[in-house]
């Protein structure tokens, strides 16, 4: 395989193309634009046959609507990065599950945004059981079972700690207006607009159906404070009949220290910070706190 003219770069040439992980470039419009070795090996495909392809060919046929939303929200700004979990569909017919990286490298390029993806850990037949039991089947996120041996098995004691807890308001007023598949669809955003903003050591999960939990070690004085985790998820919008629903959460923050804090504890500060600003919320007479908030 001969280097692209996309590739400019020597250095970056070899990385791309030698790299053991399966790895590719697109558009926009989300067209192939080249796809190492390893890609071609894992979706069975040609380079050519995968030029006049998009990568919505190779998405499951189940999440190519939920993806298709998704892309749309983060497609803008050199660096913006996104972490996923999602099915590929071989050209053989076989069904791939992995996790996701795929990254902007230019917002401006001839083709639109130019977009790298890897598939960093492929998750073969045999070990889907073992992953399912660690992870939300929705978002991809772990579940508690794997929060907490995520907490249990890779962090160090006396390590200074926030974990946050965020409830998604409204959900039930979105599933009674626009149905539960609208209600998945605010969950799923939600999940992966905080995947976005989590640090590459933080750990997030769904801790039950409107619920999420985030550990984030060594913060800084802006990671997951509540008002940053509210912005957040009022950024990640869903379309529906006649407009988008805007996503609101209610946040509790606590310092948490793995080798002298008892997990549970820390989950029941935070709960009762995220019910405290909840009913804060409502005190205070915030207009979207007992309807349905959305915009055109």
């Amino acid at each position: 395989m001969r280097p692209d003219p996309l590739l400019t770069d020597a250095l970056y040439q070899q990385v791309f193309l030698r790299a053991g992980l399966p790895m590719a470039l697109h558009s926009a419009d989300r067209r192939f634009l080249h796809a190492n070795d390893a890609m071609v090996d894992l979706l069975g495909y040609s380079l050519e046959e995968l030029q006049v392809m998009t990568v919505m060919d190779v998405v499951h046929p189940e999440e190519r609507d939920t993806s298709a939303r998704f892309a749309a929200q983060w497609l803008a700004g050199i660096g913006r990065e996104s972490r996923l979990f999602g099915r590929i569909v071989r050209k053989d017919g076989g069904v791939v599950s992995a996790r996701i990286r795929k990254y902007v490298l230019d917002p401006g390029g001839p083709d639109g945004a130019l977009v790298a993806l890897a598939v960093i850990d492929r998750i073969d037949e045999e070990h889907t059981s073992e992953y399912a039991s660690r992870h939300d089947d929705l978002t991809g996120l772990l579940n508690r079972r794997g929060f907490r041996e995520a907490l249990a098995v890779s962090y160090p004691e006396n390590l200074p700690s926030v974990l946050a807890m965020l409830d998604v308001d409204h959900l039930k007023s979105v599933n009674d207006r626009f149905g539960h598949a609208a209600g998945d669809e605010v969950i799923v955003a939600v999940a992966r607009t905080l995947a976005l903003a989590l640090p590459d050591d933080g750990v997030l999960c769904r801790w039950s159906g409107d619920e999420f939990v985030a550990f984030v070690p060594r913060p800084t004085a802006d990671d997951f404070a509540p008002a940053r985790l509210r912005a957040l998820a009022y950024r990640a919008r869903v379309p529906v009949t006649g407009g988008y629903v805007v996503p609101e959460v209610s946040v509790g923050v606590t310092r948490f220290d793995p080798g002298t804090d008892r997990l549970d504890d820390a989950l029941r500060r935070a709960d009762a910070e995220m019910y405290r600003a909840k009913r804060g919320a409502r005190a205070a007479g915030d207009a979207c706190a007992e309807g349905l908030p959305t915009a055109p």
